[in-house]
């Protein structure tokens, strides 16, 4: 999805989860929300090594993604309100639809159950990113060149760790960005924290 396209007024936004253990389904519905979700529960364990288990959940959702056509754009393992959750954003041109989500997540599944990669309770996640794209490897800021991004750096960088920027280009690892006064920043990927596309209405 383009980061500058204009938001719709009206999406609406579907959860369709799955307690594996009953074997229930529950759709719910909501409305003026961004992005399509799936998610289903999984099983129990021990306490995980977050940032692993998202880099090796990224490593078996990449190849299933691309033979569907989709890009997986972030991967996400955390503890939210007292439970952990996989939370994969996917995309493809012209946007991400419930079907695509839905179908990952079913796939997915069933391969980190065979890998067993996680060793606990958690909750698997699949949606699409959002106008709001986080940017996180080198093909990212290639395709948000000429956009407006946020960025926040991990060190400092001539006293500043937040940028509000135009993306310019990206060299030898290094994401080449011009702010607001025409000030071109030179900011290595490896020092960004975080970074995302700006919502432009």
């Amino acid at each position: 999805m383009s980061c500058q396209r204009c938001a719709p007024s009206f999406i609406t936004f579907f959860h369709l989860q799955s307690h594996r253990r009953c074997g229930n389904y529950l759709i719910i519905k909501w409305a003026k929300a961004h992005f399509f979700l799936y998610c289903h529960l999984v099983y129990f364990g021990v306490k995980p090594r977050g940032e692993q288990i998202a880099e090796k959940a990224r490593n078996i959702a990449e190849p299933l993604c691309e033979d569907l056509g989709i890009e997986v754009v972030d991967v996400e393992y955390t503890m939210e309100r007292g439970n952990w959750v996989l939370r994969i954003y996917i995309d493809r041109p012209g946007g991400v639809t419930l079907d695509d989500c839905a179908r990952v997540s079913r796939e997915l599944g069933t391969l980190l159950d065979v890998e067993d990669i996680v060793p606990q309770s958690y909750s698997l996640e699949v949606s699409s990113p959002g106008l709001d794209r986080p940017l996180k490897r080198e093909k990212d800021f290639l395709k948000a060149v000429g956009k407006k991004v946020r960025i926040k750096t991990i060190e400092p960088i001539d006293g500043r760790k937040n940028f509000k920027v135009v993306v310019d280009g990206v060299e030898d690892g290094t994401v080449v960005v011009k702010d607001a006064s025409g000030k071109v920043w030179r900011i290595p990927i490896d020092n960004i924290e975080k970074a995302r596309c700006e919502i432009i209405l």
